[in-house]
């Protein structure tokens, strides 16, 4: 059924369908890449950032140690400017970089750092 709606970029029953084979499956890693799979299609077809982070942090909750997963909600966290948030997942990123990922790993402690130093002025500038 899944092919059948993105054969006909029928975006809304791809999602739907794909819901529901997502809560048919047993095992954690196939719920995860079904979830997935529909932010992908949220996110890119439909153009919906809150549904594709909704499916992407659903992902994550099965998936805790998915640096696919963690990339692509850092991008649409990034799209929303939430910095609580964000500084969370560059955290999580750097926990999950290897020996040879020094230089993704500065990067992304730079990009946590100055997204907290900029929420702290932000939420220090208020009356």
């Amino acid at each position: 059924m899944d092919a059948l709606a993105t054969l006909l970029s029928d975006w809304t029953s791809l999602v739907r369908v794909l819901n529901e084979e997502g809560r048919a499956r047993p095992d954690d890693e196939t719920r995860a890449s079904t979830w997935r799979r529909i932010g992908e299609a949220r996110r890119d077809m439909l153009d919906d950032v809150a549904g594709a982070i909704e499916s992407y942090e659903r992902a994550l909750e099965l998936e805790p140690e998915s640096t696919f997963t963690i990339d692509c909600l850092v991008a649409l966290y990034e799209q929303k400017n939430e910095a609580s948030r964000l500084v969370d997942l560059y955290r999580r990123r750097v926990d999950l970089c290897g020996e040879d990922d020094a230089d993704l790993k500065f990067q992304l402690l730079v990009e946590a750092a100055t997204r907290y130093e900029n929420d702290s002025v932000r939420v220090g500038a208020r009356p």
